[in-house]
């Protein structure tokens, strides 16, 4: 346990250089937020932007050569990975409680109170998408060079984005799904359920095929 903790201390200092691009994505939230006057969009584009922030790790990994670096330090490869995953997820709850704390600035600015069962399906369901992402992409970024896989592993995600929207706008989906909405609504605990229990079995999966993959390039 104690080499997973320094391995995420060492992926906290070799991404800490980057962490003042955050607060350009933090200013760009709270502007969508006031913009659209639906704070919660706030929650999402934060936590949406960071999770292909997170693979920058990944960049600066390969760029910098650090694999000798690893190569040399008493980690084991499943320590890695877990310290790299849970250095992600760490990252995703600090972002997650700022993007909170603009979103309740921007209501404020806006003078509109926050229904608490919007708030928890924003958290809930970017938090899902989050995990979405990188269950996906992390397992390629071990498997494959970052810098000959970073479009082709983004442009699907991207795509079902685009569609989902499209899905959205041209059809009766919402009306369809109303009483599910419904449900939901008057059964907040099933809202933070489905979004963080989903997003958790996805991070656990992911996590053990990258350990696997990562042992694999091993041998």
């Amino acid at each position: 346990m104690s080499n997973i903790l320094k391995s995420t201390k060492l992926d906290n200092y070799i991404l800490k250089s980057s962490y003042r691009g955050l607060i350009l994505l933090y200013f760009m939230g709270s502007f969508i937020g006031v913009i659209a006057k639906t704070q919660v969009i706030t929650i999402a584009v934060v936590m949406i932007i960071t999770a292909p922030f997170s693979g920058m790790y990944f960049s600066i990994y390969e760029k910098n050569k650090l694999n000798r670096l690893y190569g040399i330090l008493p980690l084991g490869k499943t320590e890695v990975v877990i310290g790299r995953y849970l250095f992600t997820m760490l990252l995703c709850i600090a972002n997650g409680i700022i993007s909170v704390i603009i979103t309740y600035s921007v209501s404020l600015f806006n003078g509109k109170e926050i229904d608490p069962a919007t708030l928890a399906a924003a958290i809930s369901g970017s938090f899902l998408f989050f995990c979405f992402f990188i269950s996906i992409l992390y397992p390629v970024y071990f498997k494959y060079p970052f810098s000959k896989v970073y479009i082709y592993a983004n442009l699907p995600l991207y795509i079902i984005a685009v569609i989902g929207m499209f899905i959205l706008k041209k059809t009766d989906f919402i009306k369809n799904i109303s009483g599910l909405i419904h449900y939901f609504t008057n059964n907040q605990y099933m809202i933070w359920l489905t979004g963080i229990g989903l997003g958790i079995i996805l991070i656990s999966v992911s996590c053990s095929l990258s350990c696997f993959i990562n042992k694999k390039n091993e041998f």
